[in-house]
């Protein structure tokens, strides 16, 4: 009769569902798909320490073409990601004015880097054809 007694008690006793531990794993799948969104944006430069500006302006309604350039604060100079010479950076240039004639190049400057190298750079740009050059900046919070 122990048996029988037992088989009773489970069948008076309903089946629920928690609702706790569903939300949690809710939860869990709306920060994963959050944090993969962010990490989603495309970063075509290296990461520098932007100089601040109150002016700076978003260029994303442009569809222009663009390269990449980027000073980091020992001077050196990257093409989207990958670091160049004098040399590769005039044939990148040539190259990028033959494929776009109303491209434009992006120049992400360290703020720390000298004055004297990011206007090296930007010589070095004018000098092989390509007129229009934007700087990065971070934007600055208005008083």
């Amino acid at each position: 009769m122990p048996y029988g007694r037992w088989r009773n008690k489970m069948n008076a006793q309903k089946a629920r569902v928690e609702m706790i531990p569903l939300m949690d794993c809710m939860f869990l799948l709306l920060c994963f798909f959050i944090y993969v969104t962010m990490s989603m944006v495309v970063q075509r430069g290296i990461f520098v320490n932007l100089a601040k500006a109150q002016t700076g302006e978003s260029l994303k309604e442009e569809k222009k073409e663009s390269l990449y350039l980027t000073v980091n604060q020992e001077g050196k100079v990257f093409a989207d990601k990958a670091p160049v010479s004098e040399s590769e950076l005039l044939q990148r240039l040539r190259q990028f004015r033959q494929q776009h004639k109303d491209g434009m190049v992006v120049l992400n400057a360290d703020k720390g880097t000298t004055h004297e190298k990011v206007m090296g750079v930007l010589d070095f740009v004018r000098q092989n054809g390509i007129g229009e050059v934007v700087f990065t900046v971070e934007p600055e919070s208005k008083p």
